[in-house]
């Protein structure tokens, strides 16, 4: 027979002992329904120009083919359908001047044109005269615009080719570091870059090229610095690029710092383009 003191202390054991029972089960409880909640949400790899939008992930991760971290289909779709037209709102206050020449390279400007136009921006061409040009393959283009009467550019893209007699204009380079001092972004495509060395753009800052130029570049202007094995080169306002295709990275790297991540993503993936994003040095 247990006395008064006994009684409460078994009473007491009893009462913690139900107390953590019931504190175990709750927490393992709570556990299950986290684990069974994370099993309903769906990831992928966000697009990238791989099978991106073709298998569905239940746990968080990245992607084995091209690096980038998953995110929330849920998320993914919700963006789509509000976030990509919301950059159409801001973008068209970007505008694109494009530098055109005798002997240009066709796809130099052509794919950031297509990249920029995609994004919403308004895209346009300048030369020096109105008159139609031939490319480098004879394509002929007629420019909308000469140096003198063209809007005012957020983005001047200048691409390369035949750019000997354009490098050493006085006129281009008194139009280009004109309108270099107002604008965002100035990128150059391919020996494009031979353009803004000759017109000291390129003084004290880092650049790329062509493959096949790139060692030539430093004399074109004072203290410049290459970098070898990039896609392209952000020094901030200034961006150069390698050669041709290397152009569209470019391109959409600037679409990136306007409009995010995603949105470029989403602009490459729309457009079946692999983009290879630089290391930015």
């Amino acid at each position: 027979m247990l006395d008064r003191n006994q009684f409460f202390i078994f009473l007491r054991i009893v009462l913690l002992t139900a107390i953590g029972i019931a504190t175990l089960s709750n927490s393992l409880i709570a556990q299950q329904s986290e684990h069974t909640e994370s099993k309903k949400i769906e990831y992928i790899c966000p697009p990238c120009g791989h099978n991106c939008l073709e298998t569905i992930y239940h746990e968080p991760g990245a992607c084995g083919e091209c690096g980038m971290n998953f995110v929330k289909l849920a998320d993914y779709r919700a963006s789509q359908q509000q976030g990509a037209a919301q950059p159409q709102q801001t973008a068209a206050s970007k505008k694109v001047a494009v530098l055109i020449f005798d002997g240009v390279q066709i796809i130099d400007y052509t794919g950031p044109w297509e990249i920029f136009g995609g994004a919403g921006f308004e895209v346009f061409s300048v030369a020096k005269s109105t008159e139609a040009i031939n490319t480098v393959y004879g394509m002929a283009v007629v420019p909308q615009y000469d140096l003198k009467n063209h809007p005012r550019a957020d983005i001047l893209l200048i691409p390369g080719g035949n750019v000997f007699a354009t490098q050493s204009d006085p006129e281009i380079q008194e139009w280009l570091n004109k309108q270099a001092e107002q604008a965002e972004v100035v990128l150059s495509v391919c020996n494009g870059a031979f353009i803004l060395a000759k017109s000291g753009l390129l003084n004290g800052l880092k650049a790329t090229t062509t493959r096949g130029l790139i060692n030539g570049l430093p004399n074109a202007g004072t203290n410049i610095t290459i970098v070898k094995d990039v896609r392209y080169v952000d020094n901030g306002k200034i961006i150069t690029s390698g050669g041709l295709s290397a152009g569209m990275d470019a391109a959409l790297h600037v679409v990136e710092r306007i409009h995010g991540k995603q949105f470029a993503d989403q602009l490459a993936y729309g457009l079946e383009y692999q983009w290879l994003e630089s290391n930015n040095e």
